[in-house]
């Protein structure tokens, strides 16, 4: 079945929101009765056919109005955008008949994809680390000791967000939920400070490589930038320990 371009999409949902039948949209537009009929189904919900009174509210105008709230202001459920509607044109349209509207439109809905919020400072460091890294190989990997982390949530949630997205096009900044890792490795009662945590590695961390029957010259420990990693009482102890610190 041949592919209706967007475009072709839109001057048939105009015709027909204009009152026009499916046989005077099909003239208009070059697209066959059948495939006009089956976007009357999905769009407006009823089978094109002349109207008798008023015709339907929708007009190019508020459909590119639609448009725009999903694909550039970022508004991210057809309930919001059926609230901005009444509200700005006075326009009653239910989110169902919305959804049905844009997914006609080729602008379906998905789930957003958690991103880090990072610094500047932050993405040049990974990507540093990424290229230095580049060549290792997954036995390289094997001997990497990771600090262990609680996630604890202190920036949005765990639900899902959802937005809207043409298909066929890039992520854009309203498509990705932006997150913050927080947390440190084991839970202590009271203030985590660089004297607790040289301890925490002198007695867990090298427990650790014992039960794990690692040779500490065989291993690099890795830890974040967190301060009180890399104070000068904890540098130091590491820098005296067989293992390697990243």
């Amino acid at each position: 079945m041949r592919q209706i371009s967007e475009s072709k999409r839109n001057n048939v949902v105009q015709c027909l929101s204009n009152g026009f039948s499916a046989r005077e949209t099909a003239s208009k537009t070059g697209v066959s009765k059948r495939s006009i009929n089956r976007i009357s189904q999905v769009t407006l919900g009823v089978k094109s056919k002349p109207r008798i009174g008023r015709p339907l509210k929708v007009t190019s105008t508020n459909i590119d109005y639609i448009v725009q709230q999903v694909t550039k202001n970022g508004i991210q459920s057809a309930s919001k955008v059926s609230q901005i509607l009444s509200n700005d044109l006075e326009l009653s349209l239910n989110a169902t008949s919305i959804r049905r509207l844009l997914k006609t439109l080729g602008i379906v809905p998905l789930i957003k994809r958690k991103k880090p919020l990072l610094r500047k400072k932050n993405i040049a460091d990974r990507v540093a680390f990424a290229k230095s890294h580049i060549a290792w190989t997954e036995t390289n990997w094997k001997h990497v000791v990771w600090s262990d982390e609680t996630k604890i949530n202190l920036f949005g949630s765990d639900k899902i967000h959802w937005c809207y997205k043409r298909k066929d096009t890039q992520l854009k900044q309203q498509h990705v939920q932006q997150t913050v890792k927080h947390g440190d490795g084991l839970f202590i009662d009271g203030n985590m400070d660089k004297q607790l945590y040289k301890t925490i590695l002198q007695e867990d961390l090298l427990r650790t490589l014992e039960d794990c029957h690692l040779n500490p010259k065989d291993v690099v420990f890795v830890h974040d930038n967190d301060p009180k990693h890399k104070s000068i009482l904890v540098t130091d102890w590491l820098n005296n320990q067989e293992f390697e610190a990243m």
